[in-house]
């Protein structure tokens, strides 16, 4: 953020948060995200990643795959980005659930056609 104001109000790159008391830095966080219009409810934001993250994980795999989703998702919604970190975990977290129904859907498959294989009787003639 205090690149985004110092470049906008064309201020030298010494100018800084450095000094600068807690509720003044909270009162212009405020006013950037009125500014540029964000919504910075953390608590949503986490959520409307997640989701985007759990949709895509169905056809994707890369953890920066997944992130780049959710933050496409967040840009599209307004939503201050919550910190890598975060999106790192959440990806993570996700990524293992779904990984993890996928592999026991698939277990249950396999096994479902083996047990009916073997209880048919059908086996393949040796040439």
């Amino acid at each position: 953020m205090v690149w985004l104001v110092r470049n906008e109000l064309g201020l030298p790159e010494q100018v800084g948060m450095a000094g600068v008391a807690e509720r003044t830095g909270r009162n212009h966080k405020a006013l950037v995200r009125s500014r540029l219009e964000l919504d910075g409810d953390q608590a949503a934001a986490r959520k409307l990643a997640e989701q985007a993250i759990r949709q895509a994980a169905k056809t994707k795999d890369h953890p920066a795959d997944l992130i780049n989703v959710a933050l496409e998702d967040l840009a599209k919604n307004s939503c201050e980005f919550p910190a890598f970190s975060t999106l790192d975990d959440l990806a993570s977290q996700v990524r293992a659930e779904v990984n993890g129904a996928i592999f026991t859907l698939a277990s249950m498959t396999t096994r479902a056609c083996w047990r009916c294989w073997r209880w048919s009787g059908y086996r393949p003639q040796r040439a």
